[in-house]
């Protein structure tokens, strides 16, 4: 099941990447230097990133630690390490190393890191508390850990508006809640990383502002970000595609502010512990 859960995730992620390298510094966000304040990074730090993506905290992580600090990044996907690294090199940082795979079968020195980041990842880990405990193996001690995760999806515009519209268009049910350890709920989500042994337990509401330039960008966007969306209209009803699409950016427009661009509050959980010294 495990492995299953891993190869789903590694192809959806990698069919997206191209999308996610397409649209990194069109889209804005607010949220990449809260791991920072969370996982007490210093410079000079050794940092482990787990679930880089486009490496939008990558790069903050690779400004705060500087020349004197090292970041490890990691993605399960190729395609997406690909993305980050190509926007680090632009970026001019030559203190990132990065590594594919997963973190439970990635080798890595115990003990080795300062601090360990992850954004948006953990609800994708078939056994989250599993790679939770090997991420508290390789912290120093006293090391901290950040990790963050999205809301119910009610409370996340950004993920619910393009599926909400699309399997209304075409008459279909919402999808199923997920299975397994309900990351959403900061009650699990605290129990989940006290129970994988980290101390000082805490998790906050960490909502992530979003920002577009028009209703249709955000809509181009989801498009290419998430391309089972165009796999499930064409299966149903591949007429009416960019109709639907339309549908979905008109959705958006519900989110203008007055400057014109699409701004959406996203509701998330920042949860945070460090290794026992």
């Amino acid at each position: 099941m495990a492995g299953d859960v891993t190869a789903q995730v590694r192809e959806y992620f990698g069919r997206a990447a191209a999308g996610w390298g397409r649209w990194a510094d069109a889209v804005e966000r607010d949220d990449a230097a809260r791991y920072i304040e969370a996982s007490a990074v210093e410079a000079g730090d050794c940092v482990l990133e787990i679930g880089a993506g486009a490496g939008e905290q990558t790069l903050v992580l690779a400004e705060h630690v500087g020349p004197q600090g090292v970041v490890v990044a990691t993605d399960l996907c190729p395609e997406m390490v690909d993305v980050a690294a190509r926007r680090v090199t632009e970026a001019g940082f030559d203190n990132v190393e990065f590594v594919a795979g997963s973190v439970d079968v990635i080798e890595l020195e115990e003990a080795s890191f300062d601090a360990c980041i992850s954004g948006f990842t953990w609800e994708f880990l078939a056994d989250p508390i599993g790679a939770a405990v090997r991420v508290k193996r390789l912290l120093t001690q006293r090391g901290r850990f950040a990790a963050s995760t999205w809301a119910p999806l009610p409370g996340v515009p950004m993920r619910t508006i393009a599926s909400t519209v699309i399997l209304s268009e075409l008459g279909l049910p919402p999808p199923a809640e997920p299975a397994g350890v309900d990351l959403a709920d900061p009650r699990e989500f605290e129990r989940a990383l006290s129970q994988a042994g980290f101390e000082d337990v805490t998790v906050t509401e960490s909502p992530v502002v979003m920002r577009w330039a028009t209703p249709d960008a955000y809509a181009r966007w989801m498009r290419e970000i998430a391309p089972h969306f165009d796999d499930l209209i064409n299966a149903h009803d591949p007429n009416r595609t960019e109709q639907i699409w339309d549908a979905v950016a008109h959705a958006a427009a519900d989110h203008l502010v007055d400057d014109g661009t699409v701004r959406m509050v996203n509701e998330a959980f920042l949860g945070a512990g460090a290794r026992p010294g």
